[in-house]
């Protein structure tokens, strides 16, 4: 099977700026509940229990010596939310993998609406430029594999984002990991 067979018909008509991309689940059901539950009634103590889970998602795409990174959350929704979902997430992976782990390394600098119902244009128009490497970290990432995590991939942008800021800095390849997925025909 060649790279291009594995693209989801999304990937081929909307090029990715990631390498390549797991989730442990898809969107619905228990899933849904699960992410549900860990973004807004405060079970952080499901992204504990997600560490194995994304460690074995990611395996089939694992890069040589990655850097974990989460997606980040503006201020504001931090400040509202309490945690970001993505970064505990992420730590939980880079603990039960014995990978390094950059929380502070993404910065979103753009207050973005919700994109919640939003489609891929749409959602693609409220990330640009929201999302920036911080420039006094760029330096220990350039030539480094990172693997960018996210609580759920709906449509790529978000990721899309995130994959764009870190390139502008030299890394050598962006990867990601999610608790879930959505899927087009949920």
């Amino acid at each position: 099977m060649s790279e291009a067979d594995e693209l989801c018909d999304d990937c081929i008509e909307a090029p990715r700026k990631w390498t390549a991309a797991r989730a442990t689940f898809l969107y619905k059901n228990d899933a849904r509940k699960l992410v549900w539950e860990l973004k807004y009634a405060d079970r952080a103590e499901i992204a504990t229990a997600a560490g194995p889970w994304l460690v074995k998602a990611l395996q089939p795409i694992l890069p040589e010596n990655p850097l974990i990174v989460p997606v980040p959350l503006h201020w504001t929704r931090l400040f509202k939310r309490k945690y970001n979902q993505s970064e505990l997430l992420s730590a939980s992976l880079a603990k039960k993998g014995n990978y390094q782990h950059m929380p502070a390394l993404l910065k979103r600098v753009k207050r973005t609406p919700t994109l919640l119902g939003l489609n891929r244009e749409e959602r693609e128009a409220c990330l640009k430029d929201a999302i920036i490497l911080r420039k006094d970290l760029a330096a220990r990432v350039a030539g480094r594999n990172l693997v960018l995590v996210d609580d759920v991939m709906t449509t790529g942008s978000t990721l899309n984002a995130a994959a764009e800021a870190c390139l502008l800095h030299n890394v050598a390849s962006v990867r990601a990991v999610f608790l879930a997925r959505a899927s087009k025909n949920d």
